[in-house]
């Protein structure tokens, strides 16, 4: 047999201290660096909205994958992007992901931020991960409307066809009263060139000028990036210059990320950018969006603003001055919200 070990000597009260201080200091570092105190971050388990207001495209589907957090201040945004590692530079050139950090709320104080650079970055973080989201989910509906396509409608199972008729409903390409056997090949050849995604580069630029960078008073209280009008009185906030006779408000959301599915959709469905969505599927033929799709299909939003062609002068030069068509064929990384977090739901 071999010789036994010799028994381990005790550790002394000097020791034990020690390696309870390192354990602590260890413990600190890592709550430090991984969790957010309670008082400035609360984690929101996405639901199914509920309601007899709430919006048809929002309702529809999935919502969102990923989850939702409300960022009390630009400090903990700061520090959720730095240690997702967040770099619009590498971002821009595909070298790195967007982080998946889907806001419900801007932070309080995003416009006390001085440096302009500074709350353009915080800005990009905030809406661009939303607006990769939104165009996910409509290029998820295109793929397998895609796939359907490829047989005829009347030999899907009834799962699909039902899945189609409610497709169609809700980008209006059919009547809501109509039933299944009305959706046929040319139906599905409308509802094809409305589901599809909006050039990220020009929502941005338009997020940008309707919110003014996320300091208007719409986007602050009424989580509303892209100036939608409504004349619903108690669906949105009114501007403080309405004249006198019109009776139009700026539609309010209970989140962020409703406001950017909300614009996507209505550019999808609107008669008003019928014209749009042909050049849109034009450039399709052509190709997969590149850093020119913005710049060119904001061309036909001349309806979008009461500005007319100067509004989209605006936006063509937002987009050049911060390159956003850099952001064209940006995409989403893994989620950086904890899941383990200390932070409580709502």
């Amino acid at each position: 047999m071999g010789q036994s070990s010799k028994p381990a000597e005790p550790i002394g009260r000097v020791e034990r201290s020690l390696l309870g201080f390192l354990a602590a200091l260890f413990l600190a570092t890592l709550l430090s660096a991984v969790f957010v105190p309670r008082e400035t971050f609360r984690f929101i388990p996405e639901r199914e909205p509920t309601g007899a207001r709430v919006d048809p495209e929002i309702a529809f589907g999935p919502a969102l994958k990923l989850s939702v957090a409300r960022v009390r201040d630009v400090a903990t945004l700061r520090r959720l992007l730095l240690e997702a590692d967040f770099d619009p530079a590498a971002v821009r050139v595909g070298q790195a992901p967007v982080p998946a950090l889907f806001l419900a709320t801007l932070p309080e104080d995003l416009a006390t931020v001085k440096q302009v650079q500074n709350r353009k970055n915080l800005f990009i973080g905030i809406v661009l991960p939303l607006i990769l989201n939104a165009n996910s989910v409509v290029l998820e509906r295109r793929a397998r409307l895609a796939s359907l396509m490829s047989d005829e409608p009347s030999t899907l199972s009834d799962s699909d066809q039902r899945w189609l008729l409610r497709l169609a409903r809700l980008y209006r390409v059919i009547e809501p009263e109509a039933e299944i056997g009305e959706v046929d090949n040319k139906v599905l050849g409308r509802l094809f060139r409305r589901v599809d995604a909006v050039p990220v580069s020009m929502a941005l630029a338009q997020s940008a000028a309707e919110s003014g960078w996320g300091r208007s008073r719409f986007a602050r209280r009424g989580n509303a990036l892209f100036g939608q009008w409504t004349w619903e009185e108690d669906a949105g906030l009114v501007p403080g210059d309405r004249e006198d006779g019109r009776t139009h408000a700026v539609r309010a959301f209970n989140r962020l990320g409703n406001s950017v599915r909300a614009y996507v959709h209505n550019l999808n469905i609107s008669h008003h950018y019928r014209a749009y969505r042909s050049a849109r599927e034009r450039l399709r033929v052509s190709g997969s969006p590149d850093g020119t799709w913005g710049h060119e299909l904001i061309g036909y939003l001349d309806k979008y603003s009461e500005e007319g062609t100067d509004y989209i002068e605006k936006i063509r030069s937002i987009i050049r001055v911060n390159r956003f068509g850099d952001f064209e064929t940006a995409y989403i990384g893994a989620d950086i919200v904890p899941s383990g977090s200390s932070a409580s739901g709502s």
